[in-house]
């Protein structure tokens, strides 16, 4: 096995950073140096440079040089976001020679500029010392995070990370957002949930490009935060939400959005719905504030007047009773009172007999300790089911009516 002269790759490396070299320049100066295969691509895997012999052996590199960048079905198939976020969370250069790497051993890691992921890097280990490429990968990945940060200093994602998280924006910047993204706007946020940096990163690549009507940018490492713009279309905000949730689902990822709105000092109070969406859950991977609102509204409740608010002990232990038994009498009882206490509406939309919702509603009276007759009395429980639905407590019984 052969040993990499380290003099001579520093030396190439130092004078493409010196010279504002390109990234495929340094490439190719690289690969001169080394006679070992080198690949660049950015978070959405679109090639950034590469060198070897075409066509390529490992089909994968192949792809990504082939077509410039690899497609989302393989990206999918083969776990590439789990691959990428090893190497963001180890930092620096990883051996892999596993699962879609097997028998290819490879030096790959993250790019870093700035202190954020741009690019992985990676080298083909072939006949040289194992350590050797991990400790020349390294050194690439420096090398390309200088020249792709000095070619991106210039851009306007300083500005992005000021309004999006600082909301510091000077009326200059916040000008020329708006004319390069029109309102009205959406505030978007994404959360990880333990995913990563590297799928965070891909998600914003893929609807923050030239065309994707988007600016963002990573708060952390578990939340991307997002501004949609032009969704003034008739239709628009239907197709984007579902793009959303397409992508959300299909990376295993949660999101919120906000309300629509136009004047960009709105801003953090739009974050701030998005957030409470985000945090309110639910069935889907998209959940808008507006849809939520209702079990918000609950949750601060709870929050404020505590949990009592929503779970009055008499209906808790009444939920208790259904778990496992057919009695059904929370949702009876839910019906009953939206039904004005009536026993035969109440038992049309069971599908019962009168007799036997009257007989029910007697033992759920004696359950609970109160005459349901009573106005007062009827209210508090009928407020006490609506809360506790909205809070997430449900009905503790096996329908819903």
């Amino acid at each position: 096995m052969r040993s990499i002269d380290f003099e001579n790759l520093e030396s190439v490396l130092l004078d493409a950073i010196l010279k504002g070299a390109g990234l495929q320049e340094m490439f190719d100066g690289v690969y001169s140096c080394l006679k070992l295969p080198l690949i660049c691509f950015d978070t959405t895997f679109h090639m950034l440079a590469y060198a070897f012999p075409r066509p390529f052996y490992y089909s994968n590199w192949e792809e990504i040089a082939a077509q410039g960048s690899a497609s989302e079905s393989v990206i999918v198939e083969n776990n590439y976001l789990e691959y990428q976020e090893k190497m963001y969370e180890h930092g620096r250069s990883q051996l892999f020679d596993s699962g879609t790497c097997e028998g290819y051993p490879q030096a790959c890691g993250p790019v870093m500029a700035g202190g954020r992921l741009a690019a992985y890097c990676g080298i083909m280990v072939e006949d040289c010392l194992t350590g050797d490429a991990l400790k020349a990968n390294d050194l690439l990945a420096r090398a390309s995070a200088r020249l792709i940060q000095d070619r991106h200093r210039a851009e306007r994602g300083g500005a992005v990370e000021r309004l999006l998280i600082n909301n510091e924006s000077g009326p200059a910047e916040a000008e020329s957002l708006s004319g390069a993204l029109p309102p009205p706007y959406a505030f978007v946020i994404f959360s990880a949930e333990g995913r990563g940096v590297s799928t965070l990163e891909y998600i914003r690549g893929r609807l923050c490009g030239a065309d994707g009507g988007a600016v963002g940018c990573l708060a952390g490492e578990e939340r991307l935060y997002m501004l949609l713009g032009g969704l003034s279309r008739p239709g628009e905000i239907k197709e984007r939400l579902k793009q959303l949730n397409g992508i959300a689902r299909l990376y295993g990822v949660r999101a919120g959005t906000s309300d629509i709105f136009e004047p960009l000092e709105e801003m953090s109070e739009r974050r701030g719905q998005a957030l409470l969406a985000l945090s309110a859950g639910g069935e889907g991977p998209v959940n808008t504030f507006r849809a939520k609102y209702p079990v918000i509204v609950a949750r601060c409740a709870v929050g404020r007047y505590g949990r009592e608010a929503s779970s009055l002990p008499a209906l808790k232990a009444l939920g208790e009773l259904d778990c496992g038994s057919d009695c059904e009498y929370m949702r009876t009882l839910r019906l009953y009172l939206k039904n004005f206490r009536r026993p035969a509406a109440t038992a049309e939309a069971m599908g019962l007999h009168r007799n036997t919702v009257i007989n029910r509603i007697r033992k759920i009276e004696e359950l609970l300790g109160a005459d349901l007759a009573d106005a007062d009395t009827a209210a508090a429980f009928q407020l006490g089911l609506e809360l506790r639905e909205l809070a997430g407590g449900g009905e503790g019984g096996h329908g819903h009516g």
